[in-house]
This record gives structure tokens, C-alpha cells and sequence, in this order.
């Protein structure tokens, strides 16, 4: 039985990497939430390639067994997509416009930059500040309307209430933001976010995504040399300096990586992803430690955007 009321809702995380599904479920309680189930199944070889679903009648009776298995139908789901498949950018348009003329703004935005594009679009944005009397700050996620209602139509098949679609590192970036003391505006980040058999690292600040790489590369002692070199080249190309490096990962993940990264002169952080957590049992504790549940967990944190 739940330790917070039974009208408190379930939210599921729901993220798909190239070695499996993983879900999180939790009802949130004030600042905190506590994790009711925690659950991964791995996917046959084929259905999750280069940074997508392939496979979608496999994939949607995997997710329509983790779902039932696990007794989540009904329950208000936040899914992502990985950085790779939406266009992010910053455009600027007239102070005080409407939604629309905002949307018209981006779509042209679009048009130059893929011109003939034929795919069919979803759009969000937020407006995030006024450059001047004149103009705001519009910053606008554009993802493939095909793909985005596959995956939503298969999750409410499964009997999810799917409620948000995320982009991955952005709701990283969000959680990253929660944990850590950010007291310098203009203070630059360096996260390393450790998968089964790659590493995605991508610089950010208070405001937004700087950049993004994805690295092959397993982490293990004998690997510390080629992830250094790898830090090393992308900071030296992209002219990127005095940041914080900042590790994602499970409690492996930094213990390989602690003591070296204080040998290689950077500020490192280990952020407490468990801090403000409580738990139905002990065991779904060891179950997040096992494996790499963050993502999923951040997804339940995020509020409904406005895709259109």
C-alpha cells in the first residue's frame, strides 16, 4: 500500500535505449515522490537502431507486457525522444505577437533552413526572455509528426495516458538544474550521460543545450584514457573552458570515474539523482542502482508542453 493518499496519481517515466525499456512509476507528494515500480525488459536485436524504433509491431507488445505486467494501465505517462531526432533553435520575433504568428515565425524558421522539406511537423516552444523593447526570445523544439504519433499511439494502446513528449537531454538538463546550486549565470557545464555501450555528453548553462555528442564507448577502468582524450578534442574544438563537468550515470558509473576525474583537473560533480526519493521497499532502491533509471526518472518531473 502507498504511504501518500490513494487519490495521489501514479506517473510513469518511460525511456527506450538501445538495451531496453525502462519505466519508473512514483506518485509525487509535495517536492518529493515516492517510486512504486521499477521495471526494465531488454529489446530483441533490430528493434531500436540508430536512435530510433524500427520495429514497431515487436515494440508494441513488449511495452503492452511491461505495462499490463506491471498493472500500470490508466496511468499518466512522459515519454521522450532522443536530441538527434528534433530540430532545437532560437529565433526572434516582435515583442507581444500571438501564438500563431510565433508558430508562422518557426515554420519559416524551418522552411530556410531544409528548403523543399516535405515531412508533416510538430511544434513546441516557450518564449524565454525580451531581447529588447521590440523583439523576444523564442526557443522551439520541431520534431517528425509520424514518428511522434507512432510512438504516442502505441504507448495508449498499451494504456498509457501519455500526457508529455520530452527530448531527452532536456529533461536531464531540467532535473541537473533541481539538484545542483547554480549560483553564476554564465557558469558552463560539461554532463557525461553514461548508456550500456555509449556516452552522450553535452554542454549546457542556466538557459539552454550548448552542444551535443554521442561517443562509443564503454566505461571501465581501462577506458578513462580514450573518454579523457574524447573530453579533451570536443573542448578544444568547440573552444569550450572553466566548466563543470558533471557525471549521469549509475553509483559504477562514478565510482570508475571519481578519483580520476580530480587527477585530470576538472570541477566535477556527482549530482544525488536519489536525494528527495522515498521508496514502497527497500528493493526498488537496489533496483535503481542496478541500472541506468535516470532518465525515466526525470520524465516524471516534467510538465504537459504544447505540441501541436
Amino acid at each position: 500500500m502507498s504511504i501518500f493518499p490513494l487519490l495521489t496519481p501514479i506517473f510513469v517515466g518511460l525511456d527506450v535505449q538501445l538495451d531496453g525499456i525502462f519505466l519508473v512509476a512514483a506518485r509525487k507528494h509535495w517536492h518529493s515522490f515516492c517510486i512504486e515500480k521499477v521495471a526494465w525488459t531488454a529489446l530483441p536485436e533490430g528493434v531500436w537502431t540508430d536512435g530510433r524504433i524500427r520495429k514497431w509491431e515487436i515494440f508494441r507488445e513488449i511495452i503492452a507486457d511491461l505495462v499490463q505486467e506491471n498493472h500500470l494501465q490508466g496511468t499518466i505517462a512522459s515519454l521522450c525522444l532522443p536530441m538527434q531526432m528534433v530540430r532545437v533553435k532560437q529565433i526572434q520575433v516582435p515583442t507581444g505577437v500571438s501564438d500563431e504568428a510565433i508558430r508562422a515565425e518557426i515554420f519559416s524558421a524551418l522552411e530556410r533552413d531544409f528548403p523543399g522539406m516535405k515531412d508533416v511537423l510538430s511544434i513546441d516552444f516557450t518564449v524565454l526572455a525580451h531581447t529588447s523593447d521590440a523583439y523576444q526570445t523564442v526557443s522551439f523544439v520541431a520534431a517528425r509528426q509520424d514518428y511522434l504519433m507512432e510512438y504516442t499511439e502505441v504507448a495508449q494502446a498499451a494504456g498509457l495516458n501519455v500526457k508529455v513528449m520530452d527530448v531527452d537531454l532536456y529533461s536531464l538538463q531540467r532535473l541537473l538544474k533541481k539538484l545542483m546550486p547554480m549560483p553564476e549565470k554564465k557558469q558552463k557545464y560539461l554532463a557525461l550521460y553514461f548508456m550500456a555501450s555509449s556516452a552522450i555528453v553535452f554542454g549546457f548553462d542556466q538557459k539552454d543545450i550548448l552542444f551535443y555528442q554521442q561517443w562509443d564507448i564503454i566505461l571501465t577502468p581501462s577506458t578513462l584514457s580514450l573518454l579523457k582524450k574524447y573530453i579533451d578534442d570536443l573542448v578544444l574544438a568547440r573552444n569550450f573552458s572553466s566548466f563543470t563537468l558533471v557525471v549521469i550515470g549509475t553509483n559504477e558509473h562514478a565510482d570508475i570515474i571519481r578519483d580520476e576525474a580530480n587527477l585530470w583537473g576538472f570541477s566535477c560533480v556527482f549530482p544525488p539523482f536519489l536525494s528527495q526519493i522515498t521508496y514502497q521497499n527497500p528493493q526498488l532502491k537496489i533496483d535503481l542502482q542496478q541500472k541506468n533509471f535516470l532518465l525515466a526518472m526525470s520524465l516524471i518531473q516534467r510538465e504537459m508542453p504544447h505540441w501541436t
